[in-house]
């Protein structure tokens, strides 16, 4: 029985790469060494792993990840270790990776390193707001949760250093929103939905207006099967029988007048011309896509976005990881200025070697911190 499995994996090996066309001589050869260990070993991991390796730089190893997954579904395996995280299929079937347990010493010094933030903005008179970002596996209902409680102690110590924290962990519970209807199934990211939702509550708890940026102000154009996630590119399409994740463009039904400054360039028009970037959403190979980054175009060093339809007098600084690229775009039609600054790429400006000095620079009237996690090198602002 276990030779005609291992049989049938080569059959649906050979199938995948003589349907595709792709057949090479070096990966022919690579392939026939892997099946000789196979064959000897009974070992089909890494018979995977070899052919993976004998394909390595070429264009269709999205198929071999695909093959991975299936092997995976029919082991029922629902963690898998890779080199730069660890995927975890859910009970729910959703993805997501394990993130790290900060202990409660490197807990602290991420919060003094808020709170050393909050020293500068308060010389200033600059509102700081610390907002907590729900990640998925602090939502997860598998069992204890420690990545909930590293957020919890984490929480609890910045409100000692008297830093204001918005948790959108307890504004979901309290309007009813879960993971299943607040998140991609095979990202870590909250969906473009929850972004404009997740907008609405920080420029609440701003102060800001936030008629513009109620749901009915948008149209929603939807895709179907359309978005492979990070953690659905890290395991394969098939390690998670809910398939591909639906896509929503959105769009504001209001006049809109913005100017975008990155590295990229500068650009301004309407928000589709300026903080949408649709030519993320067609790329036949999901392995090769990204539409989440159709908001905003990506993670950059430093982004500035000038609202000229606005007269809120506000000027906002948001030091941001990923989950603000489905936000951010929202928020800047709450405001006259949002600037973001993210410190995984942040390298300074000519007027500011550090994201300290950059507030003391521009002095904006809001300083956001939006993190969905505890990792220590976000935090540093020096």
């Amino acid at each position: 029985m276990k030779q005609f499995r291992y049989s049938m994996l080569l059959f649906f090996a050979a199938a995948v790469f003589v349907a595709a066309g792709l057949i090479s001589r070096p990966l022919l050869s690579g392939v026939k060494w892997a099946a000789v260990q196979l064959v000897q070993t009974g070992d089909v991991e890494a018979f995977i792993d070899d052919v993976g390796t004998s394909s390595k730089n070429l264009s269709y190893k999205g198929k071999l990840i695909d093959l991975y997954s299936l092997w995976y579904r029919a082991t029922d395996t629902r963690e898998v270790v890779k080199e730069d995280a660890t995927v975890v299929r859910l009970d729910n079937d959703f993805l997501a990776f394990q993130p790290k347990i900060a202990d409660g010493d490197t807990l602290s010094e991420m919060a003094d390193a808020c709170a050393r933030l909050k020293d500068v903005t308060d010389g200033l008179e600059i509102p700081l707001l610390y907002v907590m970002a729900p990640n998925k596996m602090s939502l997860s209902q598998d069992g204890d949760n420690p990545v909930a409680d590293n957020l919890d102690e984490f929480a609890a110590l910045l409100e000692l250093r008297s830093i204001p924290v918005l948790d959108l962990r307890d504004s979901m519970a309290a309007q009813g929103l879960t993971m299943e209807s607040a998140y991609f199934h095979t990202d870590h990211h909250w969906l473009p939905e929850t972004g404009l939702w997740a907008a609405g509550e920080i420029a609440g708890a701003l102060g800001l207006d936030t008629d513009l940026l109620e749901p009915e102000n948008y149209t929603v154009t939807g895709y179907d099967d359309l978005f492979l996630g990070s953690e659905g590119k890290k395991v394969g399409r098939y390690f998670t029988p809910l398939g591909l994740d639906d896509f929503s463009v959105i769009t504001p039904n209001f006049d809109t007048c913005l100017t975008v400054n990155d590295y990229t360039g500068n650009r301004t028009g309407a928000f589709t011309e300026t903080l949408l970037v649709q030519k993320n959403l067609h790329t036949e190979d999901p392995y090769l896509a990204n539409p989440y980054v159709v908001y905003t175009g990506g993670d950059y060093p430093l982004q500035k976005v000038e609202n000229h339809r606005s007269d809120q007098g506000e000027r906002i600084l948001v030091i941001r990881d990923s989950y603000a690229c489905a936000v951010t775009p929202f928020l800047s039609l709450a405001a006259d200025e949002v600037r973001t600054v993210d410190v995984r790429y942040w390298a300074g400006t000519q007027e500011a070697d550090s994201i300290l000095e950059y507030v003391r620079v521009w002095q904006p009237d809001k300083v956001v911190v939006l993190y969905a996690g505890v990792s220590p090198h976000m935090f540093d602002f020096e």
